[in-house]
């Protein structure tokens, strides 16, 4: 019984986990990331994601610059139908991933070796007891 709570304790964390780490992916992507780099020569010298990259000279002009590359995505993400198509697509990703979890859930922890079939019912009792004549 414990392992069975623990078991849906996990499938639960990791559902959870994933829809945090999927909220904060599309958060992320439809903010934008800048990135910006230092070059000194053709040569790459740091790298920064939130603040300007430290120059490594003191001269502006010189050999050293500075790019910036930003990533984004420019889509509204809005629907008014949704087609036959993405409604399969969708049902066949969540079937395989479900599918995919109670397998991987299965192999991690085997509820098969620590869990007793149930009693047998009065009807299967009798029925391996009688004797039909043909």
């Amino acid at each position: 019984m414990l392992l069975l709570l623990l078991i849906r304790f996990a499938r639960t964390m990791l559902k959870k986990t994933s829809h945090i780490v999927l909220s904060l992916l599309l958060l992320i992507s439809t903010m934008g990331l800048t990135i910006s780099a230092h070059y000194c020569g053709e040569n790459l010298k740091s790298i920064s994601v939130i603040n300007d990259p430290d120059s490594c000279c003191d001269i502006p002009d010189g050999c050293c610059h500075d790019e910036a590359d930003t990533f984004r995505i420019d889509d509204d993400y809005s629907s008014s139908t949704i087609n036959f198509e993405s409604k399969l697509l969708v049902s066949l990703i969540l079937d395989y991933s479900n599918s995919y979890i109670a397998e991987l859930s299965a192999k991690i922890f085997p509820i098969s070796s620590f869990i007793e079939p149930p009693p047998p019912t009065i009807k299967q009792v009798l029925s391996r007891i009688q004797v039909y004549i043909l």
